[in-house]
């Protein structure tokens, strides 16, 4: 008897799509991130945050304590948590692999988008795809911007009335942006300044007395929800005179409370170039070779000597979404697809201007809702019969899978698979155990490593149940009274 089930291309591309999230999953729980940022500050904010250290335990420079008393920590407590139940410091990579996971889910849910054609064409966005088994909070608050800006076009978009599960993730959304990533916070704010203004326009717009009252209601609502959204540069004003402390800022001319200068912007040598220029280079990775640039990395630093710090889109398809963009667009100029449009211009005008604007894992949410949008729009136009037979979901599969082909092979599947690298492996490895006999209970210990961001791996946190305080130094002017020790193993 012959099967009536046929293996088509959407079932292949579905068990691609289970298979990579089931494999970075793996990879999440069971290896430790070893990048800068990780061990310079999240963990150690994520395991004060938790109290799993105390302040005097890990003594932070002025620098970094004035960055844990300023910034949105969200983020890290979230990444503590896991930490916390688990007790293994790798968990706490999965707060950027479950918020990818909650982004395909949400794009299903309102956008109709299919599983496996989601996580291909995310996954196929070189920096979304390295982000989402690392303990940065990049990827987390990049997703929750986009699920903000989404739902703000899905408002105008759809002709159903506002239910309260939209009001708590356009909330949820945008507490999470705001106090995850600090300079997210003006973004935030120009993203609900539209949803604001869509909700007061169905207020006015339903005949029903009944609903218009729901719809004023569900907008006081959001209005009185907006300090806690904006939480983090609320209490930064009150505390310190400075929403973005502990970053310098001008108010007519007047440098408010702060504790650090603007980090300068990356540039490329021998070019003194506009910041949006600068950011349209990184988005198409025009340096150093043209729409491709193949050495994708955590932060596209390090011994690049072209635009250092540039890239991670993957210019190519960059240049891909874009021309299918338009191209939708020209074949349905509707309501859909203007305000889409609207919202690609806005979101490029507003990210090439911002701070950083070229380190492209600062804004991931650009490529996102890029992605996102022609995920959508491709999908529902396609079943409208509004698209050629060649322009479909399939297709728009195959394309980004061949992508997703390209970046896993130059980046020889890194990112996608488990390497069975997990935190005692990397202690072992990185940390003098020597130099840890000669800490006893309750000393006070200045030690000095060749690279301090593995500083946080003396810490008590890992010598239970011994208590005792360390901080970085290595002269004696640095550490008066403290012990002072010193080793040239973490290199």
């Amino acid at each position: 008897m012959k099967s009536n089930h046929k293996f088509t291309v959407e079932s292949l591309l579905m068990i691609t799509a289970f298979l990579l999230l089931l494999s970075i999953g793996l990879k999440a729980i069971l290896d430790v991130d070893r990048n800068f940022d990780t061990w310079v500050y999240h963990f150690p904010f994520a395991a004060r945050l938790w109290g799993m250290i105390p302040p005097d335990g890990f003594v932070f420079d002025g620098y970094f304590e004035s960055r844990f008393h300023g910034f949105g920590l969200l983020g890290e407590y979230l990444q503590g948590f896991f930490w916390f139940i688990t007790g293994r410091p790798e968990s706490a990579n999965l707060v950027g692999y479950i918020s990818l996971i909650l982004y395909i889910f949400f794009l299903k849910k309102y956008f109709n988008v299919p599983f496996y054609l989601s996580t291909i064409a995310l996954l196929a966005i070189p920096i979304v795809q390295i982000h989402a088994t690392s303990s940065y909070i990049d990827l987390p608050s990049a997703i929750a911007i986009a699920v903000l800006v989404m739902m703000t076009y899905h408002l105008y978009v759809a002709s159903k009335q506002i239910r309260n599960i939209d009001l708590v993730v356009i909330f949820v959304a945008g507490f999470c942006a705001a106090n995850m990533r600090l300079q997210f916070t003006p973004i935030v704010f120009i993203i609900l300044c539209f949803t604001l203004y869509q909700l007061w326009f169905k207020s006015f717009k339903t005949n029903n007395i009944s609903s218009s009252r729901n719809v004023i209601l569900t907008v006081f609502i959001l209005v009185v929800a907006m300090p806690i959204i904006f939480a983090t540069p609320i209490k930064n004003l009150f505390l310190y005179g400075n929403p973005v402390y502990p970053v310098i800022v001008k108010v007519a001319g007047i440098e408010l409370n702060h504790r650090e200068e603007t980090p300068p912007e990356p540039s490329l040598p021998g070019s003194n170039l506009p910041r949006p220029l600068l950011w349209l280079y990184s988005v198409f990775e025009i340096v150093p070779r043209p729409l491709f640039d193949g050495d994708w990395s955590m932060d596209q630093g390090g011994t690049r000597i072209h635009g250092d710090q540039f890239g991670g889109y993957f210019g190519a398809y960059v240049l891909f979404n874009s021309i299918l963009f338009l191209y939708l667009c020209y074949c349905n100029w509707s309501r859909d697809t203007k305000i889409a449009a609207f919202i690609i211009v806005l979101m490029s005008v507003v990210t090439a201007f911002m701070p950083s604007s070229p380190r492209l894992r600062y804004y991931m949410y650009w490529m996102i809702v890029l992605v996102s949008l022609n995920l959508f729009l491709i999908y529902n136009l396609a079943r409208s019969a509004l698209l050629p037979k060649f322009v479909n979901p399939r297709n728009m599969g195959l394309i980004s899978g061949l992508t997703l082909v390209i970046v896993i092979f130059c980046t020889h599947a890194e990112y996608v698979r488990p390497l069975f690298f997990p935190f005692s492996v990397f202690f072992e490895r990185k940390v003098d155990s020597n130099l840890l006999k000669q800490i006893h209970e309750g000393d006070k210990v200045c030690i000095k490593i060749p690279h301090e961001q593995w500083l946080f791996l003396y810490s008590s946190v890992f010598q239970s149940p011994l208590n005792y305080s360390i901080r970085p130094g290595g002269s004696t002017d640095q550490c008066g009274t403290w012990k002072m020790l010193k080793t040239e193993i973490g290199s």
